[in-house]
């Protein structure tokens, strides 16, 4: 599958409808987010978020738990609940780098639980394709990489719901 058609299946797939609607997210808004944290952005993320914008996905937790089966599908990781708007990812990072998160995760979805999915802060020219999404576990103050790659991870799901 292409990018696209990973990016398109997986909001067609999960997506719901939030509570308060959301402005459009600019590619503005997000280099607004990378110079403020110092941050370079994978492309393939940057597509997803200005494309589809922070899309809200609660169903995610049924799939990875095994909804009423309680059955987890084999492969099965943590869900992912919300992604973040631009003020959202520069606001958690804040306050959860003074939480215990290590400063060099920057997040920008969160888990059903308040644990958060990010990328390495660090600027790199040229921008990235894509690079590695990493999970903080804010039971135990842990990071580790939940897949190697952002169209990676949302394909994960889209596998799992098959």
């Amino acid at each position: 599958m292409s990018r696209q058609e990973i990016h398109s299946s997986f909001v067609t797939r999960f997506a719901a409808p939030r509570i308060e609607p959301v402005a459009p997210i600019t590619a503005e808004h997000l280099r607004r987010v990378e110079q403020d944290l110092k941050v370079t952005f994978p492309t393939a993320y940057l597509a997803f978020l200005t494309q589809h914008g922070p899309v809200f996905t609660p169903s995610i937790l049924d799939l990875v738990t095994g909804g009423e089966s309680e059955q987890a599908p084999e492969g099965a990781s943590f869900d992912v609940q919300e992604f973040f708007e631009p003020k959202q990812i520069v606001e958690t990072h804040r306050l959860y780098s003074s939480g215990g998160m290590e400063d060099w995760l920057v997040p920008v979805a969160m888990d059903c639980m308040g644990n958060v999915f990010g990328f390495r802060r660090e600027e790199r020219h040229p921008r990235p394709d894509d690079c590695p999404v990493l999970f903080f576990d804010h039971d135990y103050c842990k990071i580790h990489q939940e897949a190697d790659g952002f169209d990676e991870w949302l394909a994960s799901f889209l596998q799992l719901a098959k």
